[in-house]
């Protein structure tokens, strides 16, 4: 790829960014985004801190190493999975609610 090619699809890219940032639903599928995004690393984070395999953590939770992998992709998550699957790491889980921020 040539300099000026790498240059057009940089500036083809940030055009793009623009533009998806003044859709007007930008900030609220941001935020959703930004919410999974930590919660996930929060999962992850347990299971690496409680230094249990899968099939231990499923053990301590009732249910097989299937549904702790579904878990930690993300999938079938429920308020009661997820407080199910960090009491198995060792964790509680602190829920926090605030005013939204105005837009």
């Amino acid at each position: 790829m040539t300099k000026a090619e790498k240059e057009e699809m940089m500036a083809a890219t940030a055009a793009y960014r623009k533009r998806v940032r003044e859709l007007p639903c930008y900030e609220e599928v941001s935020a959703q985004m930004r919410a999974e995004l930590a919660a996930a690393r929060a999962i992850e984070d347990a299971r690496a801190a409680s230094k249990l395999t899968q099939v231990q953590i499923a053990e301590r939770m009732g249910t097989t190493q299937s549904g702790v992998s579904r878990i930690l992709k993300g999938r079938n998550l429920s308020l009661n999975s997820i407080s199910r699957f960090f009491d198995a790491c060792g964790m509680e889980i602190v829920i926090t609610c605030r005013p939204k921020q105005a837009r």
